[in-house]
């Protein structure tokens, strides 16, 4: 009996020590700040507030269709895509999916997209990194869709990319890699 007691007591002891050490990192939070209202997300005065909605983080100006500068892709730069003006919204984002990727293997590249929904239409921003190039890092191409939900068309284009080598590798630009 004693040794089916030993080993109840081996199961639950990891249990209490925990909620030992919860409990006192409770205990010094309080000595140490006082109360601390979690309802509310606290921002940094070191960052941008948004001004439209109080009490939510900042919003990266990325994010925003408004910031986006689309003088800075090239049309010349993306027509190896596979993209023209009056393709279906599958077809381009197809054609930038099999541009991204134009074979089967094993190197895996990450890909991101972002999407605007406007009234007349939509702007989709494709990425991929980590590409089996050696020269381009990363490349981003935009989409501009025109026409009713479930109608689109692609109306304009454009790609610019990071480079490996050379004298600006930080920055998107649309000169071709080194």
């Amino acid at each position: 009996m004693a040794d089916g007691a030993l080993s109840v007591m081996f199961k639950f002891a990891p249990v209490v020590l925990i909620s030992l050490g919860l409990m006192a990192c409770e205990n010094r939070s309080d000595e140490a700040g006082g109360d601390v209202n979690l309802s509310r997300p606290v921002i940094s005065d070191s960052t941008d507030r948004n001004t439209d909605t109080p009490g939510l983080p900042p919003v990266p100006k990325s994010l925003r269709l408004e910031d986006i500068d689309f003088t800075t892709y090239s049309t010349e730069l993306a027509k190896p895509s596979g993209l023209a003006e009056g393709q279906s919204r599958i077809e381009a984002i197809d054609a930038v999916r099999l541009y991204f990727a134009p074979e089967e293997g094993s190197h895996i590249i990450q890909t991101s997209q972002s999407s605007f929904d406007r009234p007349d239409g939509s702007v989709l921003i494709m990425s991929a990194s980590q590409l089996a190039d050696d020269s381009v890092q990363s490349q981003e191409i935009y989409l501009i869709l025109t026409g009713e939900k479930g109608n689109q068309k692609l109306a304009a284009f454009g790609l610019r990319h990071k480079c490996w080598r050379g004298e600006n590798t930080t920055e998107w630009q649309t000169a071709l890699c080194p």
